[in-house]
Order: structure tokens, then C-alpha cells, then sequence
């Protein structure tokens, strides 16, 4: 409880949020003049993923990406190709970094579905990047590995996945010139929220996924937390809630002067057993 304390509500109070916000798009390429209009992110919070597209995994099975989504725990969506020269690599490695520091559990109270948009990518090609980046898990992340899944596609499955989610990608011989970025999907398959770049915050990412969960996952007191607080996407942060704020505290004190009320007449109750007496 301590912990959850000072790993979120204080840093957030504190204003610690100072990463500053990531604008669209963060694209794979070091002139913005060069990048294509074509490539970016259409945010689409809110669509429902089409979880029937069949999709293969790592081991050569093919699922519906409803096989994919475990009962009650949201999920971590990220587009890349596995044989991306930089970029995907970077996002990967940044999703790891802010989920190693996360308190919560890879397949206890999360999910990973890495899906490639590239079509000529197979199976084998899923298979080392698995292997390759749940290596850079934590110790206590790496135990829930396989609830990490690395996912290649049909042409029109993948247009249509990347379409719900509006992620736009240009390729270019063999390149792909695409955003930086991952989705937070509800365990139904609902779009919550979007993460840009290769940095995040802890706070964020954690907000995030309890947000995506509705509920189902994190203790009472965290839901508390996430009541307080709601996300402004100028800012690209979690903030508090004033108003949201103020009901609680007071509902606290009405609580609290509810129970002293009885703790008082029961006091008073007492005294006048023994004057009786």
C-alpha cells in the first residue's frame, strides 16, 4: 500500500509529470520534411478491435485474435515489423523499460500482442523477436512471457486491425516509414488509450492499463486513484480531477463523522447504563 502510494499519488501531486508530451507523429525518419503524408496516427479511442481476423503466432497457429485476449485483463497492442532496421526495435525496448517498473504482472494483470504489419513476415520471423525482447523483461516480468504474443498477418487482416486502430504506414522497398507508437486495449477489445515515442512514464503506463481494465484489475484503493484522476491528451498525462477530488474527500468525512456520531452515542449509551446502575 506504501508503495503504491509514493509510485503513484505523490508524483502526480508532485507534478513529476515533466516528460513532455510527444506530438503527432513520431515517425521513423530524421527529416520531417521527408515524411509522407500518408504515415501517422488517426486516433480512434473507443473502436472496438475486429477480434474474429485470423492471425498466426510464433508457433504457426492461426487464432482469431479473440484467442489472443485473456478473460479480464487488458492489453498492450503494438504495431511494428520484426525486421525493422530501428524504430520498432526502440519502441519495443521503451514499452519494456516503463514495464519493468510498473507494479503489475506481464499475464497476471496484462497482456502483449505484438502484430506485424508487414505481410511477407512469417512465423520464424515472430519467433526471434520473441525470443530476442521478453530476454529484456525483468526477472519478474519474464515470468509471464507467454502471455506476450508475436503475431503475423494476411494483407487484408493487417489493413483492417491497422485501420481500426488508425495507424498509418508507407512502404518504400522493402521499408516501412510508420509512427512510434502502441495502444491500450479494454479486455473486450476496446481502444483506451494511445502511447507515443520511446519514453513513457511509469505513471502513465500504469494509470493506463488500471483505466483499460475497468476495475478488474489493481486493489480498491487504486481504483480510488484512478477515480481522481483522468487523462488530458494536451498534456499527454494523468491529472488530478478536482472535482472528482472533492467528492471523495467528501464522502470521506462524511464517513468519518458518521462513525464518530455512533462511536459518541454508543459512549453516551454506555455511560448512562452504569449511572442507571
Amino acid at each position: 500500500m506504501l508503495r503504491t502510494i509514493f509510485l503513484v499519488i505523490m508524483p502526480l501531486v508532485a507534478g513529476s509529470f515533466s516528460v513532455p508530451f510527444i506530438p503527432l507523429p513520431a515517425l521513423a525518419t530524421e527529416d520531417p520534411a521527408s515524411v509522407p503524408r500518408e504515415a501517422g496516427i488517426d486516433e480512434h479511442t473507443g473502436a472496438e478491435l475486429p477480434l474474429e481476423l485470423q492471425f498466426t503466432n510464433a508457433d504457426g497457429q492461426q487464432k482469431p485474435l479473440s484467442e489472443f485476449f485473456p478473460r479480464n485483463k487488458p492489453v498492450i497492442l503494438t504495431p511494428v515489423y520484426y525486421n525493422c532496421p530501428r524504430l520498432c526495435g526502440l519502441v519495443l525496448a521503451g514499452m519494456i523499460k516503463v514495464l519493468n517498473e510498473v507494479d503489475l504482472q506481464l499475464g497476471e494483470d496484462f497482456s502483449i500482442i505484438s502484430v506485424s504489419f508487414n505481410p511477407r513476415e512469417t512465423p520464424v520471423d515472430a519467433a526471434k523477436a520473441h525470443a530476442k525482447f521478453t530476454e529484456m523483461l525483468s526477472d519478474r516480468q519474464r515470468k509471464g512471457i507467454d502471455s506476450w504474443h508475436f503475431l503475423t498477418g494476411t494483407q487484408d487482416n493487417i489493413n483492417n486491425l491497422m485501420q481500426t486502430i488508425g495507424y498509418r504506414y508507407v512502404e518504400d522497398r522493402g521499408e516501412f516509414t510508420h509512427a512510434a507508437a502502441f495502444v491500450v486495449v479494454s479486455p473486450e477489445g476496446k481502444i483506451s488509450r494511445y502511447f507515443y515515442g520511446v519514453e513513457h512514464l511509469r505513471e502513465n503506463m500504469y494509470m493506463a492499463l488500471l483505466e483499460a481494465a475497468d476495475g478488474q484489475i489493481g486493489s480498491a484503493f487504486e481504483q480510488v486513484v484512478l477515480y481522481c484522476f483522468r487523462f488530458d491528451p494536451t498534456k499527454g498525462k494523468y491529472t488530478m480531477a478536482i472535482m472528482k477530488v472533492v467528492r471523495v474527500f467528501s464522502l470521506f468525512t462524511l464517513a468519518l463523522t458518521a462513525i464518530s456520531m455512533i462511536l459518541l452515542r454508543l459512549s453516551e449509551k454506555r455511560r448512562m447504563k452504569r449511572g442507571s446502575r
